[in-house]
């Protein structure tokens, strides 16, 4: 058995619970303090960005629930809409459990791949990045997709307002993005920072 703070030295080191622990060991004011610099866009984007608040410590627990929380919510608020639309005896509508499994799927795939895709290219263009820190970027990211899939069921039956709202979710999600990447992209590929932004 390992103790706490060693590193597996086996090739499969990463199967072990050990492995994953470094990134779950945040207390409640750094969730806090991490989730209010994702909902309110910082004024100061090159003095005080969420990668220097993340500094040496990304985590993955802030992710894995925000995640799930977009899962469920995705999932209760395409029930509740499909509930107010249902036109036949309310006692013969049925919920559908798959939406879980759709909504799943969907967001801890993106969460999975795109981050680990972007990490790969920014690699083979010799940016210094670590895997977990654009995962950790990619996570706390979709944050606007939770209170935008609450007022998408609100306005279930105008379909413009909707669109709007996610269109607003994934300008905040591209921003964040952006705000933390651009600085020391610029700094690392120089011009080439631009079109990779773009990109």
């Amino acid at each position: 058995q390992q103790q706490d703070g060693q590193k597996s030295n086996s090739f499969c080191g990463c199967l072990s619970l050990a492995f994953y622990k470094p990134y779950f060991d945040v207390d409640t004011e750094d969730i806090i303090e991490r989730l209010r610099t994702v909902a309110i866009p910082e004024r100061e984007l090159e003095k005080n960005t969420f990668m220097s608040l993340m500094g040496e410590r990304p985590d993955m627990y802030g992710p894995f629930w925000i995640c799930t929380t977009l899962v469920f919510s995705m999932a209760v608020a395409s029930n509740l809409s499909n509930w107010w639309e249902f036109k036949g005896q309310t006692n013969m509508w049925t919920y559908d459990f798959s939406k879980i499994v759709s909504a799943a799927s969907l967001i801890f795939g993106y969460q999975a791949l795109m981050p680990v895709a972007v990490w790969f290219a920014l690699r083979y263009m010799g940016v210094q990045v670590a895997v977990v820190q654009t995962l950790t970027l990619y996570g706390y990211a979709i944050l606007a997709f939770v209170p935008a899939t609450a007022l998408c069921t609100i306005t279930s039956s105008l379909w413009l307002l909707q669109w709007l709202v996610m269109l607003a979710a994934t300008a905040h999600s591209l921003w964040f993005i952006y705000a933390n990447m651009w600085p020391w992209l610029s700094e690392q590929l120089g011009v080439k920072a631009f079109p990779v932004m773009a990109t």
